[in-house]
């Protein structure tokens, strides 16, 4: 039922009358099993295979040892194991005999083992004795399973001994875990019996835990999702599968265990699915937990299997609610408590708060925890009276946000403090800091966190006290001696000083992001990463990078992916730009990335010949038959003793070599509809495309006036009818460097090419000069090749199913933003009027770097929500509210293909798709600058954009292409403001073949007098980084019909500020408290 203050009950409750573990405990449970299946397979292992008969027996004979050495009920017995199987035997004797066991995680330094057993005070430790170190003087009872296997093979019809139990309740002590404490210290969580049936019932039944069924056991048995695992698989009849550690790593090694097993059934972190993809596990049910699930992610694995979303602390017997299945709908909830639990979304009060309010999740019930070993304050902090029930209950308190859909659901918002999940692993930053500043030499400390949710890391910062010498990777090291490897930061940074706030505390949002210095230890070790790093510096134009560095937080962003991706093949190493996005540092991409095939031998003529028609060739012709005067344009400097026929021959090289500069318009003369066709090398010669112009003896005013005559010139001899689309002006200026000029038509160009161009034509011109025919870099997939493979994905069923999704979007009633309608016979380029302005140094320093990593999130995801806000503002002061839809330009360049490379390829490739703004969430700029505000629109927009499928590209494939989907979304109204972030570009300077700071920017573009202009108003932002920092600059076109440029300037203005109101924010929230 819904939870309401009227109601004051827990959304799901409290429901005892079928509670089986009122009654039973682990053994019993175990037991019930083996007497029904004693000859199913129980447990599957490295090099083993037992039946349940044959593990009953084994721990069984090792359960008459432990009662034999004392371990009852209420004993805690450590298990420090090396192969996994031999831990899983010994976790069911400890349970037989009466006791809680307390694994000791292999991996974990000596120091944190101590530390765990120090504080929890087992009585034993029960170890195989094979190369593990135990630290203290516990006494030790060595327990060899296969020599107890072999002794039990005469005596197959004895009955297991299953003394020690008696007197064991569900009551009584389970198990302890181990999590991170805030204090510095972890903190061991004591479980009974009780939640252990509840939790095997609810999850076998939801997640289809058959006996047939073959279950992964994913996580180390220290962490409290093995619980799930092991207990719900043996007590439901079912196979448990162990494998060695370093074979369930995420990626290719998990994929062939799960092939090779046969396994049905997964948990993973959703972290763990960024290594792979959906494909790799067909038909396994996957259940997500540990960490907040992105919505991106589950629409991509829920399609064609059972995945489910299961939510729970430890203290809460693992899982407190799980949802129904997943969609591909953009919605992961939490779901449902189990039965037997209660869950109540309280304010700070203790009091319900209303469906869809957001406050802390409570949960009580059968399957808390007992609290914190040897921790009663905590105990008493954390796990509090239910006012709800009465008659001593108890209910704990999560420190997770949530809030009540209006299906019951409970949808997770956050934490209500600095505690993260990280790989599924609980963190408390401030265990980190504590042990941080312990480090020999560390003067202070602080560590924050960085990266998305499924992606995210600790970043650790220290200062050096008087004397000391710090280095970044020894700090890790000797932080690895005392915190297991998921508490270590990625990277520690060693700073000569803090940066304060106005207070005197840490400014945690003015620390540094890492710089990505390839620091010692951080090197790269193998070809693959010296490769990586070299293409990671050259992309980011950084002078090196640390194998650590995360491209995204360097600056990188999904159009340097491609270049990215282009500079590694030409290194011999083929990446993905999902696997970018997916694993985003070098060692997790060098790790898995593969050599560059071959490409396949096609013949001369396959990428030649008539082109279908791409989404936006289409755009472009649904808007106007008049082709000429659309072009961009890139201005060079080149060295001064150029040769026009070495120019010539470097651009014959280009224009031979990339399809998309011969493109060819054909007309149709009877309805003036138009098409594309690729001619043959050599078709256009380049020579006749280049002119020269004198300007050794000109003043700079000249110039500048000679440049802007040129440009004009150029682009009147561009001819797409010709097959003309590139022409070239080399400005000859003596003995000075001289300048190039680039007109190339739009239909053959865009921005990610003109990085392709400006690589290619030095590479060129200096193979000519030296009397050598130029070999570019190969082209992967021919524009020809994907026009066609986009007109196939028109047609299929996954595709024509987002059809519905767009058109809800772009159907929706929309504001007018201008004073009439657009009317494309008077709205057109020739009445465009333009605004440029640069954002502030400081504010463009957080916008550009801060707030993405403080969003977890991207920059379209901060620009868009600052658009959002001034557009809110600006409709707020003429008295209108509602939606507005915003069309964004994408590069189009999409991973949707296998073997599709889409990086060295020339052409015209953008995509738009549709983007809602509801301005009604914004009233005033008073109140729309404050942060709640702001952050609700930071939260909404990275949301609406990670839910939307492959970067739109479906929209532009849907909407343009032929098929049924067309006539229906052609129906929607289009958008009238449109957004476009052109990525980053490095300053222009004065060195050869590379862009120069003349003819007002990097690149420029522009169109025929007569074409009609798209949208009532258009916005245009370009980042130009300097030795100074980032500068973002803005440009605004609209038609003069249409807007005022005081209207225009009024909406600039309130986009400025709320670029502002975000920076602040960014800085406020990551502030030192």
């Amino acid at each position: 039922m819904p939870y309401t203050p009227e109601t004051r009950q827990p959304l799901a409750r409290l429901d005892h009358d079928d509670d089986l573990s009122a009654q039973h405990t682990i053994p019993e449970l175990f037991a019930l099993v083996v007497a029904s299946r004693p000859d199913a397979t129980a447990l599957v292992g490295p090099d083993c295979r037992l039946t349940y008969a044959e593990l009953d027996r084994l721990a069984g004979r090792l359960s008459e040892d432990l009662v034999a050495h004392g371990i009852g009920p209420e004993n805690l017995v450590a298990i420090r194991m090396h192969n996994p199987v031999h831990s899983v035997i010994a976790m069911i004797a400890v349970t037989r005999a009466g006791g809680g066991y307390l694994v000791l995680e292999g991996t974990y330094p000596p120091a944190r083992l101590k530390a765990m057993l120090d504080g929890s005070a087992p009585r034993l430790i029960v170890s195989d004795g094979v190369d593990v170190e135990i630290p203290g003087t516990l006494p030790v009872l060595t327990f060899h399973p296969d020599t107890q296997a072999d002794q039990d093979a005469g005596e197959a019809g004895r009955a297991a001994h299953r003394g020690g139990e008696s007197g064991l309740s569900p009551a009584n002590l389970a198990y302890v875990i181990y999590t991170s404490g805030s204090s510095g210290a972890p903190k061991g969580v004591a479980v009974s019996h009780a939640g252990i049936a509840t939790l095997v019932r609810e999850q076998a039944e939801r997640f289809g835990v058959t006996p047939d069924a073959r279950v992964l056991q994913f996580a180390p048995l220290s962490v409290d999702a093995s619980v799930s695992e092991l207990w719900v698989t043996l007590l439901s009849g079912a196979t448990l599968v162990c494998s060695d550690s370093d074979r369930v790593l995420p990626g290719e090694e998990l994929v062939r265990v799960v092939e090779q097993f046969a396994i049905s059934h997964v948990t993973l972190p959703p972290s763990a699915l960024l290594a792979m993809a959906p494909e790799d596990l067909p038909g396994t049910t996957i259940v997500v937990a540990g960490e907040e699930c992105p919505a991106y992610l589950a629409a991509q694995w829920s399609r064609g299997r059972r995945l489910i979303n299961a939510y729970g602390p430890t203290e809460t017997t693992v899982c407190a609610t799980m949802s129904d299945a997943l969609d591909d709908s953009g919605q992961v909830p939490i779901g449902r408590a189990l039965a037997g639990l209660g869950v109540y979304v309280l304010d700070g009060a203790l009091q319900a708060v209303p469906e869809g309010v957001v406050g802390e999740l409570y949960v009580s019930g059968v399957g808390l925890a007992r609290g914190y070993v040897g921790r009663s304050g905590l105990t008493a902090q954390r796990f509090v009276a239910d006012p709800f029930v009465g008659s001593g209950a108890r209910m704990y308190r999560t420190g997770d946000l949530v809030r009540a859909d209006n299906e019951g659901e409970l949808v997770f918002v956050g934490r209500a403090d600095a505690q993260v999940k990280i790989r599924g692993y609980r963190v408390e930053p401030g265990e980190v800091e504590a042990a941080l500043g312990n480090v020999a030499g560390v003067a202070q400390a602080a560590v924050v966190v960085s990266g998305e949710a499924a992606e995210r890391r600790l970043l650790g910062y220290v200062t050096a006290e008087p004397g000391a010498a710090l280095e970044g990777n020894g700090v890790r090291k000797s932080l690895a001696t005392v915190l297991p490897e998921h508490l270590v930061p990625s990277i520690v940074t060693v700073l000569d000083r803090f940066p304060l706030t106005a207070a005197g505390k840490i400014d945690r949002a003015a620390l540094p992001l890492p710089a990505g210095v390839a620091a010692e230890g951080q090197r790269p070790r193998t070809r693959q990463e010296r490769v990586l790093c070299e293409a990671f510096a050259e992309a980011l134009g950084l002078e090196s990078v640390g194998i650590d560095a995360d491209f995204f937080e360097l600056g990188g962003d999904s159009i340097l992916a491609i270049k990215l991706i282009s500079r590694a093949r030409q290194g011999g190493l083929a990446i993905k730009p999902r696997e970018i996005f997916r694993h985003r540092t070098i060692a997790r991409l060098a790790a898995i990335a593969g050599p560059v095939k071959a490409t396949p031998e096609r013949a001369a003529t396959d990428n030649l010949g008539p082109v279908l028609h791409t989404p936006i060739m289409n755009w472009l012709a649904e808007r106007t038959g008049e082709l000429r005067g659309f072009y961009q344009s890139a201005l060079i400097q080149v060295p001064a003793d150029l040769s026009l026929p070495t120019v010539a021959g470097a651009l014959q090289a280009l224009m031979d070599h990339h399809d998309a500069l011969r493109l060819q318009i054909v007309r149709d003369q009877t309805d003036e509809t138009w098409s594309a066709l690729v001619p043959a090398p050599g078709n256009v010669e380049a020579e006749a495309c280049l002119t020269r112009v004198d300007m050794s003896n000109q003043t700079p005013r000249a110039r500048s006036a000679t440049l802007d005559a040129a440009l004009s010139a150029a682009c009147a001899r561009l001819d797409p009818e010709a097959g003309i689309m590139l022409q070239a002006v080399w400005f000859d200026c003596a003995q000075q460097p001289g300048r190039l000029l680039l007109v190339v038509h739009h239909l053959a160009v865009d921005g990610v090419s003109w990085r392709i161009l400006l690589q290619d034509l030095p590479e060129a011109y200096e193979a000519v000069a030296a009397g050598r025919a130029p070999e570019l870099p190969p082209v992967g997939t021919s524009l020809r090749q994907w026009a066609h493979q986009l007109h196939e994905e028109a047609a299929t069923e996954t595709r024509t199913a987002e059809t519905a999704y767009w058109h809800d979007l772009a159907a929706a009633p929309q504001l007018e933003i201008g004073r009439r309608p657009l009317d494309p016979a008077i709205d057109t380029a020739s009445t465009a009027e333009n605004l440029t302005n640069e954002v502030p140094a400081e504010v463009a320093a957080t916008i550009l770097g801060k707030a993405p990593a403080a969003i977890q999130g991207h920059i379209n995801d901060v620009l868009l929500a600052a658009l959002a806000l001034a557009a809110g503002r600006w409709f707020a002061q003429r008295g209108a509210r509602g939606p507005l839809l915003v069309d964004v330009e994408g590069h189009g360049r999409e991973d949707l293909f296998p073997n599709t490379d889409l990086s060295r390829t020339v052409g015209w490739f953008s995509t738009l798709y549709p983007v809602l703004i509801d301005t009604a969430d914004v009233e005033d700029e008073a109140e729309s600058s404050h942060g709640p505000v702001v952050a609700r629109a930071l939260k909404q927009m990275k949301e609406q954009l990670r839910d939307i499928p492959d970067h739109g590209i479906g929209y532009s494939i849907l909407r343009y292409l032929p098929g049924p989907a067309r006539q229906e979304l052609l129906s929607c109204a289009p958008a009238q403001l449109a957004f476009n972030y052109l990525g980053r570009f490095p300053t222009p300077a004065a060195v050869d073949w590379q862009p120069t700071s003349e003819a007002d920017g990097v690149l420029r573009g522009g169109f025929g007098p007569d074409q009609p202009l798209a949208h009532a108003l258009e916005l245009g932002c370009m980042t130009l980084d300097s030795s100074d920092g980032p500068r973002l600059f803005t440009s605004w076109i609209w038609p003069r019909g249409v807007l005022d440029r005081e209207d225009v300037a009024q909406f600039d203005a309130h986009w400025s500020q709320a670029l502002a109101d975000i920076a602040r924010h960014v800085a406020e929230a990551t502030a030192d408290e």
